[in-house]
């Protein structure tokens, strides 16, 4: 059977359509929805599922989000899978469906299996289509040379015991490129705004760009138009080339010094192709976390 070109999005719609059910027992959140996955491994999905998230789209799977209403959580299920949430859920996907791993994204994964770490997913610079990203992009950016970077470990999975509530838990290990980025939002960009989104004129390093994040989710944060204002800890989970503009897809991470990170809200940053001095001056370290 030929893969499906928009696999991910088909994926991403059984989930949302999903996440609207109403479970009268949280535990079968996966068990219920376990004959889906098992078609999907079979014409879509061969490195199969982690907590209900396609292995080997794992960046692209965990940039869910809300969908207009307050998720509750699911006692027994991680927090960065969709299925440890009751609520409706808007999944994640690049805006270039059919070539989820066009360009090339540093995000490496690992799982705690039988008092080992096992790799589940490794950086997308690997693959044949991570080449010539420089050319693409135009200019080289600090994202293309993170692979290249020191690692900070943050993560104290250091004997069985820890590796055994790692696995029961259901918390990967993932080796990130997390920035924080200075910007200025300047006024809404509703005539921009679909689903579970809300988009904003911004500008970083004077530089006109478009942010957008799941609605709410800057007035929670503070955020205050004309001011510059820090969205710290953002982990980079995709990027892609799409008209003439660049997406950047981040995750962002809340964590403790002991390499715990839970996640927080998603934002999505456009920049011009034209102007990649936006990403001028940005700092962005490389660092390993426990996702909870």
């Amino acid at each position: 059977m030929e893969k499906p070109k928009d696999y991910l999005m088909i994926y991403g719609t059984l989930v949302g359509l999903y996440s609207w059910r109403s479970m009268k027992y949280s535990s079968d959140t996966l068990n219920a929805f376990s004959g889906i996955l098992a078609h999907l491994t079979e014409i879509a999905h061969p490195d199969s599922f982690f907590w209900g998230l396609p292995i080997a789209e794992l960046n692209w799977s965990l940039i869910w989000c809300s969908q207009h209403s307050e998720l509750i959580h699911r006692s027994g299920f991680p927090s960065w899978s969709w299925a440890g949430w009751q609520g409706a859920i808007h999944p994640g996907w690049p805006a270039e469906i059919t070539t989820p791993h066009k360009y090339s994204t540093h995000f490496v994964a690992w799982k705690a299996s039988k008092g080992r770490l096992e790799l589940v997913r490794s950086c997308d610079s690997a693959q044949p289509n991570g080449d010539g990203d420089a050319r693409l992009f135009r200019k080289q950016t600090v994202f293309d040379r993170i692979s290249k970077q020191p690692l900070i470990d943050n993560v104290l999975l250091d004997d069985a015991a820890s590796l055994a509530h790692a696995e029961k838990a259901g918390y990967p290990i993932a080796d990130y490129a997390i920035c924080d980025l200075s910007l200025i939002l300047t006024v809404p960009a509703s005539d921009y705004d679909y689903g579970p989104y809300q988009y904003f004129c911004a500008e970083i390093n004077d530089v006109p760009c478009l942010v957008y994040s799941p609605y709410g989710a800057a007035a929670e944060a503070g955020y205050h138009y004309d001011c510059l204002e820090q969205l710290p800890n953002l982990a980079s989970l995709g990027r892609e080339r799409l008209g003439r503009s660049v997406y950047h897809h981040f995750l962002q991470l809340r964590y403790d010094a002991d390499g715990l990170a839970s996640r927080g809200e998603v934002w999505i940053v456009m920049i011009p192709t034209s102007r990649p001095d936006a990403l001028d001056g940005l700092e962005i370290r490389r660092q390993r976390f426990v996702l909870t």
